[in-house]
């Protein structure tokens, strides 16, 4: 990997970085949306998006094997599925029940405690 950035380095690739109206954008939004997220990802093209995706997966993963508290593919991709709706936007952490939900969710998922209220299935 490391290789491939000092090729690219040298290549000089031009037009290299994030255009400043992309950057504009989504320090636009983190000031002035009604619920701005924690974070934003603001990237020149689809591959560095995926790569930067996949070292976070990669991550994730290296933290959860190899100890006795390990969570299965299907309790981590249960725990994507019920926060979901707050990255999107769907749902917010700044509104009372949303977060409340999450808490408990998050609480008896932590603890394997089942069965687990799904907050993305509660509705008002």
């Amino acid at each position: 990997m490391i290789d491939g950035c000092r090729k690219r380095l040298q290549a000089g690739v031009a037009g290299e970085g994030t255009p400043p109206t992309a950057v504009a954008l989504a320090v636009e939004q983190a000031l002035f949306d009604k619920h701005p997220r924690d974070r934003y990802l603001v990237v020149p093209e689809q591959v560095e998006a995926g790569w930067t995706i996949a070292k976070s997966i990669e991550e994730l993963l290296a933290l959860n094997v190899g100890h006795e508290y390990s969570f299965s593919r299907n309790e981590i991709v249960e725990m994507i599925d019920a926060m979901w709706p707050f990255a999107s936007g769907e749902k917010s952490w700044d509104d009372a029940e949303d977060e409340a939900a999450m808490d408990a969710y998050m609480n008896a998922w932590m603890e394997r405690r089942s069965p687990a209220p799904d907050p993305a299935s509660t509705t008002r």
